[in-house]
């Protein structure tokens, strides 16, 4: 009788042995599922911000270039106000501009016309 037991526990074991083999099978196919889904949804994600990142690229280089435009149109009407200046203000502003940096600086061609 004992030899029966004996068998009918080593049987017993053994089919505990396989369950779990095949449980541990499935909790592996259920977790590679999980990690194929995982890396998809993670694939999506990077997808996407790189889509957003190419949005917030544009409509900073868009930005930027509507900067760049007004200013130089700015600019450029300064550029040409500039030009209107006639030589006699330029020459008394550039006088005292240098008198400023150049404390000596005495101009002693004032009455003559250049």
């Amino acid at each position: 009788m004992t030899d029966e037991l004996l068998n009918s526990v080593i049987q017993l074991e053994k089919r505990i042995q396989q369950q779990l083999q095949a449980e541990q099978k499935k909790a592996e196919a259920w977790l590679e599922g999980v990690r194929a889904e995982q890396e998809k949804m993670l694939a999506q994600a990077e997808e996407e911000l790189i889509r957003e990142e190419e949005k917030v690229l544009l409509t900073a280089q868009k930005k930027s270039a509507q900067v760049a435009k007004t200013l130089a149109e700015r600019e450029s009407r300064y550029c040409r106000s500039l030009e209107k200046i006639d030589q006699r203000t330029v020459l008394t502003i550039l006088r005292r501009q240098l008198q400023k940096i150049l404390p000596g600086y005495a101009d002693d061609h004032q009455d003559v016309q250049n």
